[in-house]
């Protein structure tokens, strides 16, 4: 069982249109995706 607190992982997924960038918490499998339009780092690490 994982008992980590705060370790998520993420993946950039490409759309029609944009990117989906996707958050997934490992331990409480809470989901997170955010829509940016392009791949770029500072892009995807500036969540609005």
């Amino acid at each position: 069982m994982k008992e980590e607190v705060g370790c998520w992982g993420g993946d950039t997924v490409h759309s029609q249109g944009g990117y989906l960038v996707t958050l997934t918490g490992r331990v409480s499998k809470f989901l997170l995706t955010v829509r940016v339009n392009n791949k770029a780092k500072k892009d995807a690490m500036t969540l609005q």
